[in-house]
């Protein structure tokens, strides 16, 4: 048995709290074994981590769509109020005609994917880029507020005691994700 200070014997691998390994061989093209074996040399590691992480950012990029549709509506709903916000503030800080188009953007996102009406939000912005004083500015802040709380609103209404819970669904790819990487 392979020690800390002995390297493992032939043909045996030792991970990590899972004991030892069989090595094996696989059939790659000469081109893959060369950019193996420049990025081990690259980052210091052994061969094998090299793909190891290959495979591990494969599985994660495969699930990362499915993650997304199990996250529940409360974490998509912080997400889209904090980038709404970030969008207003930037609005506020340069009223141009750049920040309102990306401020639409993130307000048609909120209005197509969590159901809310953010019109009433892009019309205040626009009247602020055309008239940026105090009160045009209390209309843009009035008018967030009225929209996040109609996103808190609908996460709780369509979530109720699911807001606090991770549904199954995601939590087993979570540990799958996480066995994947041990």
């Amino acid at each position: 048995m392979a020690t800390e200070t002995q390297a493992p014997a032939q043909g045996e691998f030792e991970a990590k709290g899972r004991g030892k390994s069989k090595w094996t061989t696989i059939k790659v093209p000469a081109e893959l074994r060369d950019a193996i074996k420049a990025a081990a040399k690259n980052f210091g590691v052994p061969e094998y981590r090299v793909i190891w992480w290959g495979v591990s950012f494969f599985v994660v990029q495969l699930s990362r769509p499915r993650i997304k549709e199990s996250l529940p509506l409360l974490d998509k709903s912080s997400w889209y109020i904090a980038k709404l916000a970030m969008s207003v503030g930037e609005l506020k800080a340069k009223p141009s005609p750049e920040n309102i188009a990306q401020l639409s953007k993130t307000a048609m996102q909120v209005a197509e994917r969590l159901g809310v009406d953010t019109t009433y939000l892009i019309k205040a912005c626009e009247h602020y880029v055309r008239n940026p004083d105090t009160d045009t500015k209390m209309e843009v802040n009035a008018a967030l507020k009225m929209v996040i709380l109609d996103i808190m609103w609908k996460a709780v209404k369509e979530e109720g005691e699911a807001l606090f819970t991770i549904p199954e669904k995601l939590q087993s790819l979570i540990g799958a994700l996480e066995q994947a990487q041990k």
